[in-house]
């Protein structure tokens, strides 16, 4: 694995070695360090249908690269999602959404009732300690924002420290790796502003889910989306309508807050006056999670955005669209997404490429313009299993 070490203060720190995007062992530790033990979406709750009868919903977790195979289960005592690989002989159980009374896997007969208990198994009379607590299937910690469903497959680990900041360049808290998170406390990161919208009214409108494949590593998208320095420059559609010169970069635990302020006669966001940015003119407020989840909020609703690694310089941008004001919906700054989204992919793509120049190795940030940049790479340092040893990291 190639180690690297950011210094805290941005003033004085380079950025993430070019040879960092380029090593297959690396991007195979990044996986299992940092996306496999983060909040990951796994379904909307409109595709978790309300019936008399339980419903299952196959997923994975991560498609693309872990493929973790997880069921959604919903019955009258609630929803829990659990692993979806029989105990047995790891045969996946649920193919396709259903409605059932029990999960029985079709290989040899096992069966298991909707939380996960292994109830049943042909021919294991003489099995000694069986069934045993690992008979049953695990159930995976989950839950809900904004009719979004969660998941996260591995378990928590303690939060590590980052260190602290020189110079105090972006605001918020540098409380510690977001692996450490409860959901409650990773939701209440976007409660905190979002309160005041209609969340429970979101919904998910299917017709507009979408799918980009870009050919860059996932973490060079995130790079991309995590600094509104590239948009006069890349984005001329939404620097019409965002005020570049008021764009905000809060870096949080676990996250990154961007503010877009709109145009004086352009769509925003009726703050109470009660709200932390009562008296701005908001047009979007963009949400970075770590490592991989990003929630653009805008006056009509919330575009998702989870980034999945497909390799090592393969990334799948998946949008999922909810919806809770149809007469705004597509104006102001959350319009014409597709052509942001290609402006994005070209110049991502070309980043790409030139991480795999033989002269560049590391650039450095803009202190005013690439907070959340320096934030998300502060963050990786601190969560990888290599960097543990660097003597600056204090545990």
């Amino acid at each position: 694995m190639i180690p690297f070490s950011i210094d805290p203060d941005i003033r004085k720190a380079f950025t993430v070695p070019s040879a960092w995007y380029r090593d297959r062992a690396t991007y195979d530790q990044v996986l299992e360090n940092v996306l496999l033990p983060s909040w990951q979406y796994v379904a909307s709750e409109a595709e978790i249908q309300e019936a008399s009868e339980t419903v299952a919903l196959p997923v994975n977790i991560l498609p693309g690269s872990i493929d973790e195979p997880l069921v959604v289960v919903r019955d009258s005592k609630g929803t829990r999602i659990l692993s979806n690989v029989c105990t047995h002989r790891g045969n996946i159980l649920v193919r396709k959404a259903c409605t059932l009374r029990e999960i029985r896997c079709m290989y040899h007969g096992r069966r298991f009732n909707t939380e996960g208990k292994c109830i049943h198994m042909p021919e294991f009379k003489e099995v000694v300690g069986f069934p045993a607590a690992t008979d049953n299937l695990r159930v995976i910690d989950h839950g809900t924002f904004a009719n979004m469903h969660f998941a996260r497959v591995a378990p928590l680990r303690e939060a590590q420290p980052l260190p602290e900041s020189g110079n105090g360049a972006g605001k918020g808290s540098d409380d510690g790796a977001a692996t450490g998170l409860s959901f409650d406390s990773w939701a209440q990161i976007l409660n905190d502003r979002l309160g005041f919208l209609p969340l429970k009214n979101a919904v998910h409108i299917a017709e507009h889910d979408k799918d980009f494949t870009i050919n860059a590593h996932w973490a060079l998208y995130v790079e991309n989306y995590l600094e509104g320095f590239h948009i006069p420059f890349v984005h001329p559609g939404l620097n019409a309508v965002l005020e570049w010169n008021s764009y905000e970069t809060i870096c949080l635990d676990n996250a990154v807050l961007q503010i877009g302020i709109a145009r004086p006669n352009d769509l925003a966001f009726t703050l109470p006056t009660n709200h932390i940015d009562h008296g701005k003119h908001v047009a979007a407020y963009y949400y970075w999670m770590f490592p991989n989840i990003m929630i653009n909020v805008y006056p009509w609703g919330i575009s998702l955005n989870s980034i999945l690694p497909q390799g090592i310089d393969k990334t799948l941008i998946r949008y999922r669209t909810f919806v809770w004001d149809p007469s705004t919906f597509n104006t102001g700054a959350g319009s014409a997404l597709d052509t942001v989204e290609a402006e994005d992919d070209d110049v991502v793509e070309h980043v790409q490429r030139g991480i795999r120049s033989h002269i560049y190795d590391r650039g450095r940030y803009s202190p005013t313009r690439e907070q959340g940049v320096h934030h998300f790479h502060r963050m990786l340092e601190v969560s990888l299993v290599d960097n543990r040893s660097n003597p600056r990291l204090k545990r």
